[in-house]
């Protein structure tokens, strides 16, 4: 029996150029697609390759309302995508469609092929412009984004929903209530803006006349929409505030205009190593318990900067052949661009770990080092892992490697992020 899917279709943009000219951004693109949330989603089954990501449901959808979920996770993915690759200068186009599709692996060999397949990379390839569109057999199906027409069967999906509500909402009559941003997310909302100022940006300044023409469609779809709203945003240099000056607009924007993310260890910033030591028959109670103690300080203590951690085994030198494992945490605080430093109690983070632990009870101790003389030998040594914070949440995984305390520090993290991101 055929089998008719939902095929969602994606292609990196430039991918070609960026392996010729830039190869250093190869390896960080590919982590971000490995961040995607339809690799977690037990519905769907993700295919990448070279420049190409296919997600298509696995089980056939039998009603209304789940044609309208597999449909709706499918923008949703989509949009996860662009908000990883914000700020990277990398764009992708991505197509949805429904139809025959076939995948599955005979032997070591990964089996895909169908109507649906050839249809999204046919017509893919012929649309001009970046961002996610939707083939007309779907369109009936999609209920929280807004589309408009790219032609008679080809629609343009909108991730801006906090701006369609605004918009909506204040008859496009611009300053607004501050009670009215209550009943929206403004940090989504910047988003959404930083997305806008992106298109704009590239469409204006980018060298090439190719790569502006897309630009300019795509920017073309939300200008028909937005109308005076998408003016007043080029004319206030995209800052927020002609929305409602009196609102609190830096509690959100300084996340995005202070900050230099990734941060990194290094001698000259400000940062430090807490080391967490136990018994080797403590190993398997503690890594779990480690991992969660260790977000949750960081999320208490609402920590922005880098986090790094590393394991180390090292022998009692005994008859026995007993083990020392140590957990180093590694914490470097965000800096500003105007070159100072956010605070963070230190101490106090430590206390906050410990305490999540239960030590005496576990047989460990704590102990809390200068960065300087150690950062170095333990990326070499021992390194597992880092992720990047924001405000106490952990935003992007930056490097991991295999270790006992990386699989559930990392698991927690991923967790965290699919639903920060949702």
């Amino acid at each position: 029996m055929k089998k008719v899917r939902y095929l969602l279709y994606i292609d990196i943009l430039g991918f070609s150029n960026l392996v010729k000219e830039s190869p250093e951004k190869i390896a960080p693109l590919y982590h971000e697609i490995s961040m995607m949330n339809c690799h977690s989603d037990c519905d769907f089954e993700t295919i990448v390759f070279s420049d190409t990501i296919l997600i298509s449901n696995i089980g056939m959808p039998l009603t209304e309302s789940h044609h309208t979920g597999l449909v709706t996770f499918m923008c949703e993915f989509a949009k996860h995508l662009m908000l990883l690759l914000q700020g990277s200068g990398i764009y992708f186009r991505g197509f949805l469609t429904c139809g025959e599709f076939e995948r599955y692996r005979l032997g070591a060999t990964e089996c895909f092929y169908g109507d649906a397949l050839i249809n999204a990379y046919k017509t893919e390839k012929a649309i001009n412009s970046i961002g996610l569109f939707l083939d007309s057999n779907c369109a009936r199906f999609i209920r929280t984004f807004d589309t408009a027409f790219y032609d008679d069967r080809i629609l343009f999906v909108f991730f801006t929903q906090n701006i369609s509500w605004l918009v909506k909402s204040a008859s496009a009559a611009f300053p607004v209530d501050p009670i009215l941003l209550q009943d929206c997310d403004p940090g989504i909302l910047i988003e959404e803006i930083l997305i806008l100022e992106d298109i704009y940006h590239k469409m204006t300044h980018h060298p090439e006349r190719k790569v502006r023409d897309k630009f300019v469609i795509a920017w073309s779809f939300f200008s028909q929409k937005y109308g005076v709203f998408v003016q007043r945003l080029v004319e206030n240099d995209f800052s927020p505030r002609f929305i409602c000056p009196e609102y609190d607009w830096e509690q959100y924007s300084a996340k995005k205009e202070n900050f230099l993310f990734p941060s990194r260890l290094n001698p000259e910033r400000s940062g430090y190593v807490i080391t967490f030591s136990l018994n080797d028959g403590d190993r398997l109670e503690f890594k779990g318990p480690m991992a969660t103690s260790v977000l949750t300080a960081l999320k208490q203590r609402r920590f922005t900067g880098l986090c790094e951690f590393y394991e180390d085994v090292s022998n009692f030198g005994d008859e026995n052949g007993a083990k020392e494992i140590l957990y180093r945490v590694g914490l470097a605080l965000g800096q500003s661009r105007t070159g100072g430093e956010l605070e963070f109690d230190w101490h106090r983070f430590e206390k906050d770990v410990c305490d999540g632990l239960d030590l005496p009870s576990l047989g460990l101790s704590a102990t809390f080092l200068s960065e300087i003389s150690l950062v170095e030998g333990l990326r070499e040594m021992s390194f597992c892992g880092a992720v990047d914070f924001e405000d106490g949440g952990p935003r992007v995984i930056v490097a991991h490697q295999d270790s006992l305390i990386e699989s559930d520090f990392l698991r927690v993290a991923k967790r965290i992020i699919y639903w920060w991101c949702r």
